[in-house]
């Protein structure tokens, strides 16, 4: 236990990080130390529980600064001398970061314990920013007052790590790599406690996860919502009796979505892509089928500028029917699909042309292959950022991205079967940069005149095409005459 004198020399304290302290069964009191920011723990391998000790109950420092008082945190002590100053006795004053790692045996992790009539009078953790907990197996507990900070990240807790019913809610909370959790345990509790103020959630590598808890979609002040490698999501919520299709709609802050590696997920909710939604992101999920209604994603285009939608074989052959709408898009990640298609799936001028909405009537040939002429029908006119990701059997990019004259970011990858990039890359007049890579076949460039009338070209990047690598070849390949003038070649 720390003596008084050394409570006293270790008041300016800021940062303390423990590590490898095998033979500790204690952890010092802290809880009163009032400028510590920082806490490490890490390898405390003989450690079983953190108890009230942690937080400074037994100090006999007591100090008073600016009306709030430190030290002290006995129930009887603190509570009378809270009354007689009429001030909060406050824990951790300072404390920004906690981090513990790497403790096999611990299994308890208590608080305080305070009744509800210091309650009022005790303060935990008021600028506790991130909580970090990781390879704490036995770990089966933890306090409430750790559950509002803004970040929290939880990995590698087996089943029987419950939260604390008294927590209060989160700004910001990550749970991933909890192989054998119980999200109804863990989940439930902790949404309805933040439903008015949790802003980023995380879900990962959770196995047996089949649906997030319903009071999910009451998450009002939610704006950032990640769902990964959950082999086993059949549905984000799930669906009731009264509604056919589960809705998510509550979900009115929703900025950013990303769902990756959810192998049998097959829609997703009404109301999930709110208009608010900015960016969002789909990779990996086979078997999804873009949503209920596809029409809903049009309802996000004041809103949405960044799409990536990769690895989604459902979605080849429907998806240029649906997006085309989006005409606030600026950056595009798409591809991946069957690897069957000899074509890439691209809206073309007929399909867009007939869905805008146009006070004039124009004259369009079912059978045109080409764009019309009308800026206004062009898909993804605003694009900024493009990436395509191909497949083998593909030949060639699709001639409707001549249109894109606001593109300045070109990155092509994994298109094996091309062989030339086409004479119409040259009407590109906005790029900035191209980038090639994993293109094994790749062998020409489009002609010097072409390549020259890509006067803002600043970047060229060739990775893995081993073809294309030797004919560009400073001063000595046959392609280098056409990309001499680029200011930045990384091959």
């Amino acid at each position: 236990m720390m003596s008084g004198r050394d409570a006293q020399l270790l008041q300016n304290l800021v940062k303390i990080e423990l590590s490898e302290c095998t033979r500790c069964e204690q952890v010092p009191p802290l809880g009163h130390l009032p400028h510590l920011e920082v806490i490490k723990i890490s390898g405390l391998s003989n450690l079983k529980r953190i108890g009230p000790e942690f937080y400074g109950c037994h100090s006999v420092v007591n100090h008073d600064n600016d009306g709030i008082i430190f030290g002290s945190c006995s129930e009887a002590e603190t509570t009378a001398t809270a009354k007689a100053e009429k001030t909060p006795t406050i824990v951790f004053p300072a404390l920004r970061e906690l981090l513990l790692d790497d403790m096999p045996n611990i299994e308890e992790w208590y608080g305080l314990g305070v009744s509800s009539s210091s309650s009022d009078t005790m303060m935990f953790f008021p600028l506790l920013e991130w909580l970090f907990i990781r390879n704490c197996p036995e770990l089966t507990t933890i306090p409430s007052h750790l559950l509002s900070s803004k970040e929290l990240i939880i990995d590698g807790f087996p089943s029987k790590f419950l939260p604390d019913k008294r927590h209060s809610s989160c700004s910001r909370m990550q749970v991933y790599h909890c192989l054998k959790l119980e999200i109804d345990v863990l989940l439930v509790d902790l949404l309805e406690k933040s439903r008015k103020t949790l802003t980023k959630l995380t879900v990962s590598k959770l196995e047996e996860l089949c649906y997030l808890p319903n009071n999910f979609q009451n998450l009002a002040s939610l704006e950032d919502l990640t769902i990964e490698n959950c082999s086993n999501l059949r549905c984000i919520i799930e669906e009731t009796e009264e509604e056919e299709v589960s809705n998510c709609s509550g979900l009115t802050s929703l900025r950013k979505l990303w769902i990756s590696g959810c192998e049998v997920l097959t829609c997703l909710p009404k109301g999930l892509l709110q208009q608010t939604l900015v960016t969002l992101e789909i990779e990996r999920c086979p078997n999804l089928i873009i949503m209920a209604n596809p029409d809903e994603l049009c309802s996000s285009r004041p809103s949405l500028q960044n799409l990536t939608i990769k690895r989604f074989p459902r979605l080849a052959g429907c998806w240029e029917e649906r997006l085309f709408c989006l005409t606030s898009l600026q950056t595009l990640k798409i591809g991946w699909f069957l690897e069957e298609l000899e074509y890439f799936p691209w809206p073309s001028t007929t399909v867009s042309a007939a869905s805008a909405t146009t006070e004039e009537e124009e004259e369009i040939d079912d059978n045109d292959t080409k764009y019309h002429p009308n800026p206004k029908h062009y898909p993804f006119i605003s694009l900024v950022s493009l990436s395509l990701y191909g497949w083998e059997r593909l030949k060639y990019l699709p001639d409707q991205l001549q249109h894109l004259t606001t593109l300045r970011d070109l990155p092509l990858r994994l298109f094996d079967g091309l062989e030339a990039l086409p004479e119409w890359l040259g009407n590109l007049s906005s790029l900035h940069s191209l980038d090639l890579w994993y293109c094994k076949n790749l062998m020409n460039l489009p002609t010097l005149e072409a390549m020259q009338c890509l006067t803002n070209l600043r970047s060229l990047t060739i990775g893995v095409c081993p073809l294309l690598k030797e004919r560009c070849a400073r001063e000595s390949g046959q392609e280098w005459h056409k990309i001499a003038h680029i200011p930045n070649i990384l091959i």
